[in-house]
Protein backbone atom coordinates (compact mmCIF):
# COMPACT_ATOMS: atom_id res chain seq x y z
CA UNK A 1 0.00 0.00 0.00
CA UNK A 2 1.89 3.09 -1.01
CA UNK A 3 -0.54 6.48 0.10
CA UNK A 4 0.81 9.98 -0.72
CA UNK A 5 2.65 11.47 2.10
CA UNK A 6 1.31 14.89 2.97
CA UNK A 7 2.34 17.11 5.49
CA UNK A 8 -1.55 16.51 7.43
CA UNK A 9 -0.37 12.85 6.88
CA UNK A 10 3.02 13.37 8.91
CA UNK A 11 0.93 15.40 11.73
CA UNK A 12 -0.95 12.50 12.21
CA UNK A 13 1.84 10.18 11.91
CA UNK A 14 3.95 12.10 15.21
CA UNK A 15 0.86 11.68 17.02
CA UNK A 16 0.80 8.08 16.59
CA UNK A 17 4.93 8.10 17.52
CA UNK A 18 4.37 9.46 20.92
CA UNK A 19 1.30 6.85 21.61
CA UNK A 20 3.10 4.58 20.32
CA UNK A 21 5.73 5.04 22.50
CA UNK A 22 3.02 5.46 25.45
CA UNK A 23 2.24 1.96 24.72
CA UNK A 24 6.11 0.45 24.77
CA UNK A 25 6.27 1.86 28.08
CA UNK A 26 3.35 0.79 29.61
CA UNK A 27 4.58 -2.91 28.21
CA UNK A 28 8.30 -2.06 29.68
CA UNK A 29 6.21 -1.39 33.27
CA UNK A 30 4.13 -4.00 33.19
CA UNK A 31 7.11 -6.35 32.51
CA UNK A 32 8.45 -4.80 35.15
CA UNK A 33 5.28 -5.52 37.61
CA UNK A 34 5.62 -9.12 36.23
CA UNK A 35 9.67 -9.75 37.30
CA UNK A 36 9.16 -8.12 40.91
CA UNK A 37 6.08 -10.22 41.32
CA UNK A 38 8.10 -13.46 40.71
CA UNK A 39 11.18 -11.95 42.49
CA UNK A 40 8.66 -11.87 45.50
CA UNK A 41 7.27 -15.09 45.12
CA UNK A 42 10.66 -17.13 44.63
CA UNK A 43 10.85 -19.31 47.65
CA UNK A 44 13.72 -20.74 49.21
CA UNK A 45 14.28 -24.64 47.93
CA UNK A 46 16.32 -26.73 49.41
CA UNK A 47 18.70 -26.29 47.26
CA UNK A 48 20.30 -23.13 47.56
CA UNK A 49 22.01 -22.68 44.26
CA UNK A 50 19.03 -23.32 42.31
CA UNK A 51 16.86 -20.67 44.77
CA UNK A 52 19.83 -18.01 43.64
CA UNK A 53 20.64 -19.01 40.27
CA UNK A 54 16.66 -18.23 39.49
CA UNK A 55 16.92 -14.88 41.33
CA UNK A 56 20.06 -13.60 39.75
CA UNK A 57 18.10 -14.45 36.40
CA UNK A 58 14.66 -12.84 37.39
CA UNK A 59 17.27 -9.90 38.38
CA UNK A 60 19.30 -9.32 35.14
CA UNK A 61 15.73 -9.48 33.34
CA UNK A 62 14.90 -6.91 36.02
CA UNK A 63 17.95 -4.72 34.81
CA UNK A 64 17.82 -5.05 31.27
CA UNK A 65 13.80 -4.13 31.34
CA UNK A 66 14.86 -1.22 33.56
CA UNK A 67 17.32 -0.08 30.85
CA UNK A 68 14.32 -0.31 28.34
CA UNK A 69 12.39 1.94 30.70
CA UNK A 70 14.83 4.60 30.72
CA UNK A 71 15.40 4.10 26.79
CA UNK A 72 11.90 4.47 26.18
CA UNK A 73 11.35 7.47 28.55
CA UNK A 74 14.14 9.90 26.93
CA UNK A 75 12.34 8.72 23.64
CA UNK A 76 8.94 10.20 25.40
CA UNK A 77 11.01 12.99 26.53
CA UNK A 78 12.86 13.73 23.19
CA UNK A 79 9.46 12.90 20.73
CA UNK A 80 7.99 16.07 21.71
CA UNK A 81 10.73 18.57 21.13
CA UNK A 82 10.82 17.03 17.58
CA UNK A 83 9.72 19.58 14.76
CA UNK A 84 6.90 17.74 11.91
CA UNK A 85 6.82 20.79 10.50
CA UNK A 86 7.75 20.85 6.84
CA UNK A 87 11.33 20.22 5.41
CA UNK A 88 13.01 21.14 2.25
CA UNK A 89 16.34 18.99 3.22
CA UNK A 90 16.71 15.70 5.46
CA UNK A 91 16.82 16.96 9.54
CA UNK A 92 15.14 15.80 12.40
CA UNK A 93 11.34 15.87 11.70
CA UNK A 94 11.55 14.74 7.62
CA UNK A 95 9.66 11.55 6.36
CA UNK A 96 11.55 10.68 3.34
CA UNK A 97 11.44 8.26 0.55
CA UNK A 98 14.81 6.96 -0.08
CA UNK A 99 15.45 2.98 -2.34
CA UNK A 100 11.58 2.20 -2.05
CA UNK A 101 11.93 2.54 1.71
CA UNK A 102 10.15 5.71 4.09
CA UNK A 103 12.34 6.80 6.52
CA UNK A 104 11.44 9.05 9.76
CA UNK A 105 14.07 10.84 10.90
CA UNK A 106 13.08 11.66 14.82
CA UNK A 107 13.57 8.80 17.34
CA UNK A 108 15.31 5.33 17.34
CA UNK A 109 12.27 2.98 17.04
CA UNK A 110 13.24 0.65 14.43
CA UNK A 111 10.44 -0.30 11.87
CA UNK A 112 7.04 1.23 12.98
CA UNK A 113 3.95 0.11 10.96
CA UNK A 114 0.95 3.29 10.00
CA UNK A 115 -1.72 2.78 7.90
CA UNK A 116 -0.34 0.04 6.47
CA UNK A 117 3.35 0.92 5.96
CA UNK A 118 6.54 0.50 7.52
CA UNK A 119 8.59 3.59 7.90
CA UNK A 120 12.22 2.97 9.68
CA UNK A 121 12.39 5.78 12.73
CA UNK A 122 16.02 6.85 13.02
CA UNK A 123 17.73 8.97 15.38
CA UNK A 124 20.63 11.62 14.49
CA UNK A 125 22.81 9.31 16.27
CA UNK A 126 22.77 6.09 13.98
CA UNK A 127 25.22 6.79 11.15
CA UNK A 128 22.66 6.81 8.74
CA UNK A 129 20.91 9.53 9.51
CA UNK A 130 24.64 11.57 9.94
CA UNK A 131 24.98 10.96 6.58
CA UNK A 132 21.68 12.46 5.59
CA UNK A 133 22.19 15.61 7.31
CA UNK A 134 21.15 18.86 4.82
CA UNK A 135 20.37 16.58 1.79
CA UNK A 136 17.50 17.18 -0.69
CA UNK A 137 15.49 15.83 -3.25
CA UNK A 138 17.83 13.51 -5.38
CA UNK A 139 20.79 13.84 -3.40
CA UNK A 140 22.68 10.46 -2.03
CA UNK A 141 22.22 8.98 1.51
CA UNK A 142 23.78 6.01 2.80
CA UNK A 143 26.85 4.18 4.28
CA UNK A 144 29.97 2.92 1.84
CA UNK A 145 28.40 0.84 -1.08
CA UNK A 146 24.87 0.89 0.26
CA UNK A 147 23.99 4.32 -1.12
CA UNK A 148 20.41 5.38 -2.55
CA UNK A 149 19.12 8.86 -3.84
CA UNK A 150 16.38 10.65 -2.06
CA UNK A 151 13.06 10.41 -3.74
CA UNK A 152 10.94 12.96 -1.71
CA UNK A 153 10.83 14.41 1.64
CA UNK A 154 8.02 16.16 3.45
Amino acid sequence: MSTTWTLARKQKFAKYLSSHVVLRLERHLAQMEELNASLANESKSSAGDKYETSREMINQQINQIAQQINVTRSIQNLLPKIDFGPKEFLEPGAIFKADGKYFCWSVSLGKVTFDGEALFCISSQSPFAQTCLNKKTGDEVGIGQNTFLVDWIV
